[in-house]
């Protein structure tokens, strides 16, 4: 198979320009991103779920009440095991309270240092073999 050497050159013009493009649209998302710097950021509105069609709220299994009767005047409940029970929630439909306490603490910092040096020597020393410019 033979290889034209035009075909080449115009498949090769077709990729840096194809690079390029992508290169100059990838440019166009970055000047929209500048423009949002020190700008909240959207926020989706907040609705209520329960007036949305097809809501079915979420049904949990709770055991059967037990019926309380107490007897006036005393501390005593009539069918209660001990009088200093441990009152902790341990039963399906018990209320807890959960809090919840952050500590967040962040330290930004950035430092740049650039540094350069160069020198150059060729290893020939053409002015020493001129006598107008020795020392």
């Amino acid at each position: 198979m033979k290889v034209n050497a035009m075909n080449v050159s115009k498949l090769t013009r077709h990729a840096v320009l194809a690079a390029l493009a992508a290169s100059l649209l990838g440019g166009c998302a970055a000047f929209e991103r500048i423009k949002e710097i020190g700008q909240p950021p959207p926020l989706a509105a907040v609705d209520n779920p329960t007036t949305r069609p097809g809501y079915k709220p979420v049904q949990m299994p709770m055991p059967a009440a037990q019926p309380a009767s107490y007897n006036p005047n005393s501390l005593w409940r009539n069918g209660s095991r001990a009088f200093f029970k441990d009152q902790r929630a341990h039963q399906i439909g018990d209320i807890l309270t959960i809090k919840v306490n952050f500590t967040d603490q962040a330290n930004i910092t950035n430092e740049t240092q650039r540094s350069r040096t160069n020198k150059e020597d060729s290893g020939i020393d053409i002015f020493s073999a001129c006598p107008r410019y020795r020392s």
